[in-house]
């Protein structure tokens, strides 16, 4: 009867488990490139004109219009599948013509998502039928500037994709870049 018992509260203790979103482990691992990751893909099977999608791996709901949501920069995307989660309960599925464009509040109240590490899966439909599948990817919301990542000069914006060079599509922020944006200062200088 104790094994019985020990049993059902270990089942119960492991199936209550979440990622841990408190403000610390937010600003350690939001934009660590081992826990969240920007994503880039291109059509395996273009037919001139470039067919490709990308999706940050931060933004800032109420900042600037350019990372103010999570939006995908893409062209010849015909249709995307998406769900975000926390954990395992879903805030926001979409699913539509390009692009995605999340504000960050949860599809069923229409109350604001809090900052945290988020999830998605997706199934995106370039133009010409070919479709690529991601799952479980991470990326973060930050909605206080008190959960700034430590290290936000290594996030990926949405305003940091670069359309006209999809070799080396992303222009990382330094402190002295010009690329640097409102998120990125508010983060160093709060």
């Amino acid at each position: 009867m104790k094994h019985i018992l020990l049993g059902i509260l270990l089942a119960i203790t492991f199936a209550s488990c979440t990622k841990d979103t408190t403000p610390r482990y937010i600003q350690k691992n939001c934009c660590n490139s081992e826990e969240t990751q920007w994503v880039f893909a291109q059509s395996a099977n273009d037919t001139g004109a470039a067919s490709f999608f990308f999706l940050p791996q931060i933004f800032a709901p109420g900042t600037e219009e350019a990372n103010s949501s999570f939006k995908s920069v893409d062209s010849g995307v015909a249709n995307y599948k998406m769900s975000i989660r926390i954990g395992e309960d879903a805030v926001w599925v979409y699913d539509g013509p390009a692009p995605i464009n999340w504000n960050g509040d949860v599809a069923s109240s229409q109350l604001a998502a809090q900052s945290g590490i988020y999830n998605y899966n997706l199934i995106a439909t370039f133009t010409n039928g070919e479709t690529v599948t991601i799952s479980k990817q991470y990326f973060c919301l930050i909605r206080e500037f008190a959960t700034c990542p430590d290290n936000v000069n290594t996030c990926v914006f949405n305003s940091m994709f670069d359309v006209n060079d999809t070799t080396a599509p992303i222009q990382y922020i330094n402190e002295a870049s010009v690329t640097s944006t409102r998120v990125y200062d508010r983060c160093k200088n709060p």
